[in-house]
């Protein structure tokens, strides 16, 4: 629609990345979003709004700023809300129908791609709709193409992800591609510092005492130095005798040259199982869902820290992103985890042995035919090459399909470790002491944790904490 009438209007910028892989950034947003604003006759820009962070539908921290968009329109400060494009404002169509809620009952109308839409009109709501359901189909296959370009780099024995301690990384000053990873001048001596002092029997106290008192920066930033758990991390990684390492697990070579020798290596491997032998029998299961919970923000694990001496609580390991109450988080997780063995009580009860990787195969090839088929649909509808009522008409026919699919698959990749506890595995994972239950957990989901939605708030939300199935 167009709109010939005054307008105050309310700019939201946040960094996109093009199907080049090139980034848009909030300021380039903005200089367009202002150019469409000096077009129109009448429009003003009565709010900026602009934060950083990627868009998709799993970067929850990268909306610190969204709740100022809805506090300005309850407030009644714009009469449209301008985003580069649809997706800058979420890419979930829950989000989407959250936002559209909020704009229709404070009158104010969405535009983006240099178009203006009246949520309350048919047309447009559904053009919009659309649009979202497209951003959030978009964004999935994105994560899965990010997934697979991670195993397809382990494979090849590349590095991934943040820079290993020991060790930097070369670019091509050109086109910013990775050349190589090789030992760092400052860093990599200090390791093989680490790995002859844990080898001649150094204790870890001494280690870490000489390691602060010198002033040597550990490899994540730390004002209380270095922790034994820190360097048994670093002496205990096969990275640094060239294995590329994936999913916790050795899968080959690495495309690095060895930074410790292999004999050293055998030397450390043997003190340093020793040093976790001497640990309490139960240090591991102290706490219950310590380096079990996962950061929603960063992805690191979460592990148990003792506020002021007094309350414990699981804290994201990386970056502290994320924080919670542990008594409150394991309640919640546990009558979660319940809830879910009790939704696939009858697949976990079948007694089958998981299914041969043809048919887990054939069940993924079936999915994906009825995803892409709606895709499909959906496209073409777009692109006006198909009616509204057809689009309708494959949705409502697809969609139980997809999710009976779905559910196929489910059981067919359930674990096995899950048909171990009989005929009513809720009831039965109630009555397993700490460890066990920790490894039934551990086995069937992830436990992904996001900040709360404020501060104080002495429950849970379920919308900050999910338990994902890994079957």
């Amino acid at each position: 629609m167009t709109s010939k009438q005054p307008l105050r209007c309310l700019l939201y910028a946040r960094v996109s990345r093009d199907l080049r892989g090139q980034m848009e950034s909030p300021k380039q947003q903005l200089d367009s979003l202002r150019e469409w604003v000096a077009r129109e006759q009448g429009w003003t820009v009565v709010l900026e709004i602009v934060e950083e962070g990627s868009a998709s539908a799993y970067a929850r921290k990268a909306r610190d700023r969204w709740p100022e968009v809805a506090v300005a329109i309850k407030a009644g400060r714009a009469d449209a809300l301008l985003l580069w494009e649809a997706s800058r404002g979420t890419r979930e169509l829950s989000g989407f129908t959250e936002l559209k809620s909020l704009l229709l009952e404070h009158g104010v109308l969405l535009g983006y791609g240099g178009k203006l839409y009246d949520l309350a009109d048919e047309s447009d709501a559904f053009r919009t709709g659309l649009d979202y359901l497209l951003a959030e189909s978009e964004s999935a296959k994105t994560s899965a193409r990010v997934r697979r370009a991670m195993a397809a780099r382990a494979q090849e024995g590349r590095p991934h992800g943040k820079n290993l301690y020991g060790f930097r990384r070369e670019y091509d000053p050109a086109t910013g591609r990775l050349l190589a990873q090789v030992p760092d001048e400052v860093t990599g001596p200090i390791v093989l510092r680490l790995f002859e002092e844990v080898a001649a029997g150094h204790s870890m106290y001494r280690i870490c005492q000489r390691l602060t008192e010198e002033g040597i920066a550990t490899p994540r930033p730390s004002a209380r130095g270095w922790f034994s758990t820190t360097v048994l991390q670093i002496v205990r990684n096969p990275a640094y005798i060239g294995k590329r390492v994936f999913r916790g697990e050795v899968i080959g070579d690495a495309s690095w040259a060895p930074l410790v020798p292999q004999e050293l290596w055998d030397r450390c491997q043997a003190v340093a199982t020793a040093e976790n032998r001497r640990r309490k029998p139960d240090a591991r299961f102290s706490h219950f869902l310590s380096g079990i919970a996962r950061c929603g923000v960063c992805g690191g694990p979460m592990y148990a820290l003792c506020n002021r001496g007094r309350y414990w609580s699981y804290a994201c390991h990386w970056k502290h992103c994320v924080t919670r109450s542990e008594r409150l988080l394991d309640e919640y997780v546990r009558r979660a985890f319940v809830a879910l063995l009790d939704e696939y009580r009858d697949e976990l009860v079948a007694g089958r042995e998981t299914a041969i990787s043809s048919a887990v195969e054939a069940q993924r090839r079936q999915l994906d035919g009825l995803r892409q088929r709606l895709d499909d649909v959906a496209a073409a509808y777009a692109a006006d090459q198909v009616k509204l009522a057809t689009l309708l008409a494959v949705e409502r026919d697809v969609r139980p399909m997809i999710e009976k699919a779905e559910g196929d698959l489910r059981a067919l990749l359930v674990p096995g470790v899950l048909r171990g506890l009989g005929p009513d595995p809720a009831a039965a994972w109630q009555t397993l002491d700490d460890e066990d239950a920790r490894r039934y957990l551990k086995a069937a989901v992830e436990v992904i944790v996001l900040p709360a939605t404020r501060r104080g708030l002495r429950y849970i939300e379920p919308e900050c904490v999910e338990l994902r199935p890994t079957w």
